[in-house]
């Protein structure tokens, strides 16, 4: 009986009830776990903004390249940024080089027409087709072939096609949203990347598409003003 009674003894001591967190346990758990989630949210950020950046890029690359076989087809004519109200986008698209273009309200900008980045804090109007803008002076119309023309610049009258820019992240005009075309003065180039809400903030950047089809992302506070510039004009 003694035995017994000793062995159940020792038996329930070594049974113990599990000890709970204390407040201050708890707390410096939730601590440290902030601090973690704080670490690691700009590297998730960063992690989405530089794919967006890379979406942009690669539809820049596309849009450049339809637009010089836009001038190969055409006596090495860029398109017209706007004749006879029709733009640049529709005389790609009806020269079967870029899929035909939707409202941002039907394609929720899952086109190349569209930079995601752009998308994310400025949401385009619903009737735009767009976020990208064709440079202003590379879409107005030759005067060597007089004013009724869908043409723009010739390609072959340029002297840097690698300085020309051709179309880039577009012009933001609030309460209509993202136009056809840029240019220095009226109507710049809004920043996107990484996305911000002050459209002008020279701190961020502009993917930029060139006439000879590469593609870079320029600081806003690096885009000159000046018309005349080969940046705008490509001439140098």
């Amino acid at each position: 009986m003694t035995s017994s009674g000793n062995r159940g003894w020792v038996y329930r001591t070594l049974i113990r009830t599990p000890r709970a967190f204390t407040l201050v346990e708890l707390l410096v758990v939730i601590s440290i776990i902030g601090i973690l989630a704080g670490l690691s949210i700009p590297g998730i950020q960063k992690a989405t903004e530089f794919g967006r950046r890379a979406n942009c890029t690669s539809n820049l690359k596309n849009l450049s390249q339809a637009f010089l076989a836009f001038a190969n087809q055409n006596d090495s004519y860029l398109p017209s940024i706007l004749y006879n109200n029709t733009v640049w986008i529709s005389f790609l698209s009806e020269a079967g080089l870029i899929q035909a273009p939707t409202a941002y309200s039907e394609n929720r900008g899952k086109t190349i027409l569209y930079c995601p980045s752009a998308c994310s804090v400025r949401k385009p109007g619903a009737g735009n087709w767009n976020t990208y803008s064709m440079n202003d002076y590379a879409g107005e119309r030759d005067p060597s072939i007089g004013s009724q023309s869908n043409f723009g610049m010739k390609l072959n009258r340029i002297s840097s096609l690698s300085k020309l820019a051709l179309v880039m992240d577009g012009c933001w005009v609030g309460g209509y949203g993202y136009t056809a075309n840029t240019d220095p003065s009226q109507q710049p180039p809004a920043a996107a990347h990484p996305p911000t809400k002050a459209a002008n903030d020279p701190s961020s950047g502009v993917n930029v598409a060139y006439a000879d089809g590469h593609v870079e992302l320029v600081r806003k506070s690096d885009i000159p003003i000046n018309a005349t510039n080969v940046f705008w004009s490509g001439q140098n």
